[in-house]
């Protein structure tokens, strides 16, 4: 895996940045970039003249930086524990080009999530991981159904109301039935405890009261002691509505009653909570809010770098005059020195470009981009792995070629100019032929560029469909995934 380079200048200094390839924008990445933007890391001479740098030039360089960081914060040697806390982050950075999990919390601030042993990869290298999906505290029925779980805790919690909705439902009915049960009790009176002399009615009553007792004893119990329907009880059959009571019956049903009130109570704000949940993370679905944003702004000092995750993607965000920029990483972008900066100002995506002065860049016929950007990579990527000779032969001919002909016809424009008496005229002519033959150079030379990217563009998709789609199926499996 090789990431493409890009010059820009930040804050009136040369930095190189890495441009995304085809698994997008992963937390590697976006630290390299503000370690590099910092002037805390530095390209190997290699890597800056192939215009490629390979995934092990990356992760070393990182490497180096976050042990060189950590020995220069202690003048002590490292103990073992932080030695080995030290060597697993370094462990982790070759998996951070895949991506890594996140799991943000909505009230604890931007830098507010879940700790895990992949944020210790960026504690290690000394940049900070933030998010804008964050709650307004105004909205006091939300905050207190979310409180301080983070979004895996809030998805389970989603998954527990719909689970509770459909209990409370059964356990309404159940609860009708019983309450019903005890209403015919205490209309009948205490003539329905007592017991006949005549042995046929004693006999079917005695058999009424067991079955009773067997409904009262099974209704409300489960595997897991949660108030449940007998399926195979209906109405019309139940026992417990049409059998005289004992005094020892109707207490157990009252309590069995009581229970199934507080237990559906209960439910019913679980699932009044899981509901404001989902509301909630739907509406957010882009994963920032305005709040966010406003946190942001607080958190952030100016000019300062971090890594910013949105949408399952990591990017390089900094504040420049009180606005928050996202370091652009397009690839398609690579030929386009005037875009450089995306600002973060808005929640729905509807933001502009800024260049490296961020400022708004001055409009451009063509930005270079697709095929010609995605060529250019892959003719840099071939010669920085010792391949691609034909085209590096082809690139020197035809610019040779090209400097001769200016040359000899810039020689041809001067003389022809200096026939002229006037040498007023003569300065004139001769520079607005120079201007003329450097417009004619510039284009030219622009052409020959676009043309070789576009036969290696070309020679790329050329490949065998079986050679593509191994390729597809091989960056598919190593794409930047996050939950």
């Amino acid at each position: 895996m090789s990431y493409q380079i890009k010059s820009i200048r930040y804050r009136e200094t040369p930095r190189k940045i890495l441009l995304q390839n085809e698994n997008g924008p992963c937390p590697l990445l976006a630290a390299a970039n503000a370690l590099l933007l910092r002037g805390l890391l530095s390209l190997p001479p290699r890597c800056q003249q192939s215009g490629v740098a390979g995934i092990d030039d990356v992760v070393h360089l990182l490497a180096d930086h976050a042990v060189s960081r950590h020995s220069s914060e202690s003048a002590t040697p490292f103990s073992e524990a932080r030695e080995y806390q030290l060597n697993e982050a370094l462990g982790l950075l070759p998996e951070l080009q895949r991506g890594m999990d996140v799991n943000p919390k909505f009230t604890r601030g931007p830098n507010g999530m879940e700790y895990t042993r992949n944020l210790a990869a960026f504690d290690a290298l000394g940049v900070e991981l933030v998010h804008g999906w964050l709650l307004d505290p105004q909205d006091g029925e939300t905050w207190d159904a979310v409180g301080n779980r983070s979004y895996n805790e809030l998805i389970e919690l989603v998954i527990l109301g719909k689970e509770a909705g459909e209990r409370v439902e059964r356990w309404k009915e159940l609860l009708r039935r019983k309450e019903k049960c005890l209403e015919a009790w205490e209309a009948g009176g205490s003539e329905n405890g007592k017991r006949s002399n005549d042995d046929s009615v004693g006999t079917e009553t005695d058999a009424k009261v067991d079955d009773a007792e067997a409904v009262l004893s099974s209704s409300l119990t489960n595997e897991n002691n949660d108030p449940v329907e007998n399926p195979e009880t209906d109405e019309k059959d139940d026992p417990t509505i049409n059998t005289p009571l004992t005094e020892e019956q109707k207490s157990a049903l009252q309590t069995e009653i009581a229970t199934l009130r507080s237990d559906i109570f209960s439910q019913s704000k679980l699932q009044s909570h899981s509901r404001i949940i989902h509301d909630f993370l739907t509406a957010t679905g882009h994963q920032l809010t305005y709040h966010g944003l406003e946190q942001l702004h607080n958190h952030l000092s100016e000019d300062a770098l971090c890594v910013f995750f949105r949408n399952n993607h990591f990017a390089t965000l900094t504040k420049h005059d009180g606005t928050l920029y996202l370091l652009v990483t397009d690839l398609g972008y690579a030929h386009a020195p005037e875009i450089v900066w995306e600002k973060l100002d808005v929640i729905d995506g509807d933001t502009e470009y800024a260049d490296e002065f961020f400022c708004r860049p001055k409009r451009r016929e063509e930005l270079m981009r697709g095929p010609t950007a995605e060529g250019d990579y892959r003719l840099a990527l071939a010669l920085s792995e010792g391949k691609g000779e034909e085209e590096e032969g082809k690139l020197i001919a035809a610019a040779t070629e090209l400097s001769l002909r200016s040359y000899h016809d810039g020689e041809n424009g001067v003389a022809a100019s200096s026939v002229e008496t006037d040498p007023v005229d003569v300065d004139r002519e001769v520079a607005l032929a120079w201007q003329r033959e450097e417009e004619r150079m510039d284009h030219e030379s622009e052409q020959l560029a676009r043309q070789l990217q576009e036969l290696e563009y070309s020679r790329q998709r050329a490949r065998p469909v079986a050679a593509a789609s191994s390729s597809k199926k091989a960056a598919s499996s190593s794409g930047c995934v996050v939950s």
